[in-house]
């Protein structure tokens, strides 16, 4: 199995901060946005949601289950409690 790096933490983290970050500018603007930008905007919010609910999934969901019964499976056919 492979480990996480820091790699993996920044990723998430820039994830999560430009999910942060496109909420706040839409909440900011609340419509005052041009028309033309606004269908732009939505898409891009739309895909960060995306990102932003595939690392809290893995980070807390079934993906990170599945990779600590891996790790623990891994170090019981190595030799047990290590």
């Amino acid at each position: 199995m492979a480990k996480l790096t820091i790699a993996h933490y920044v990723l998430a983290g820039f994830v999560v901060a430009g999910f942060t970050a496109l909420t706040g500018l839409l909440l900011y603007f609340k419509g005052d946005m041009p028309e033309y930008l606004q269908e732009t905007f939505y898409l891009l919010v739309g895909a960060w949601i995306s990102a932003f609910i595939t690392v809290v999934q893995y980070w807390f969901g079934s993906s990170k289950g599945s990779a600590d019964k891996n790790a623990t499976i891994e170090r019981i056919r190595n030799g047990g409690n290590q």
